[in-house]
C-alpha cells in the first residue's frame, strides 16, 4: 500500500514484456475498473483507487499492453458478471 501503480508495474511486476506499451491496469477483479496510464503515478491505496473508478477487492491487478481492445476487455468482464451474477 502507497506505492505507485507504475512501481508495482514496472519495479516490481518486471514491466511490459517484448517492449510494448503500458495501456491499462485493471484492478479489484470483475467489480474493479480499469486504469489508464495517465495515472500510473497514482499512489496504491483505497482511496486513490476509488477516486480513478476502481477498487482495491482482492489486490490482484491484469496488467494490459497496447494490443488490448478495451472494448473487448469490457465486454468480457460484463459477460462474466452477468454469467455468474446470483440473481
Amino acid at each position: 500500500m502507497g506505492i505507485t501503480l507504475k512501481e508495482m508495474v514496472y519495479d516490481i511486476g518486471g514491466g511490459i514484456p517484448n517492449g510494448k506499451k503500458f495501456k491499462a491496469v485493471q484492478t479489484g477483479g470483475p467489480s474493479g475498473g480499469c486504469v489508464p496510464k495517465e495515472f500510473l503515478d497514482t499512489p496504491i491505496d483505497y482511496e486513490n483507487l476509488k477516486s480513478l473508478g476502481s477498487i482495491m477487492g482482492s489486490g490482484g491487478m491484469v496488467v494490459m499492453d497496447e494490443d488490448t481492445c478495451m472494448v473487448d476487455t469490457a465486454k468480457y468482464f460484463l459477460d462474466f458478471l452477468q454469467d455468474e451474477s446470483c440473481t
